[in-house]
């Protein structure tokens, strides 16, 4: 029993909520023990699985992460720069609003205009920012199973919740098994490698 772990514990060591740990024990990524404890061996084994996907994936995960500082960055000085004209706005308007001369009032009008089409410029940056962290997820590396999900859909013709049925439970390993397969798949066999288990 020393050699197990909690989920709790495996966390911190991960890096990650016991949220998550919760998860892949639910999906079948981590096998605890009678006791709800992470075995050694299953620790080792998701160790050298999370090695392996980044010694082949490093670069391209560094450069996602790269970018979602850079978006994040880019987000916060739109965000200051919002603030900044929305004080503006606030003055010109409490100047406007107070009896400023006849001249002053034409230039309070004309910058309340462009203080006014800041902020939609502002609001066209961040919504393209969000678009941009939506899209993120998609340049990172597909796991085995995202792979297998997507091969089952489009080239296997499967029906998306039947497919998640069958994929979500799989280990990594089983999934790559099945990718090996789907490339060994010919379609005068008249079914794809996941519909054979039906």
């Amino acid at each position: 029993m020393g050699d197990a772990i909690t989920k709790s514990e495996l966390a911190r060591r991960f890096g990650v909520s016991p949220s998550s740990v919760t998860r892949w024990v639910q999906s079948g990524k981590l096998k605890p023990d009678a006791n709800g404890r992470i075995p050694a061996a299953e620790v080792e084994r998701l160790t050298a699985e999370l090695k392996s996907y980044s010694d082949q994936h490093g670069a391209t995960l560094a450069a996602v992460e790269g970018l979602a500082v850079q978006l994040g960055t880019r987000r916060g000085d739109l965000m200051r720069r919002a603030v900044t004209v929305a004080e503006d706005l606030i003055r010109l308007a409490t100047a406007w609003h107070d009896g400023a001369e006849p001249d002053a009032n034409s230039e309070i009008a004309e910058d309340l205009r462009s203080r006014i089409a800041t902020l939609g410029l502002i609001a066209e940056g961040m919504s393209t920012l969000e678009e941009m962290f939506v899209l993120l997820p998609e340049l990172l590396p597909p796991t085995p199973k995202r792979q297998l999900l997507e091969l089952s859909m489009r080239v296997g013709q499967m029906d998306p919740q039947r497919a998640v049925e069958l994929i979500a439970p799989m280990s990594e390993a089983d999934a790559t098994e099945k990718l090996r397969e789907f490339a060994d798949f010919s379609p005068s066999a008249g079914h794809a490698p996941l519909q054979q288990e039906q």
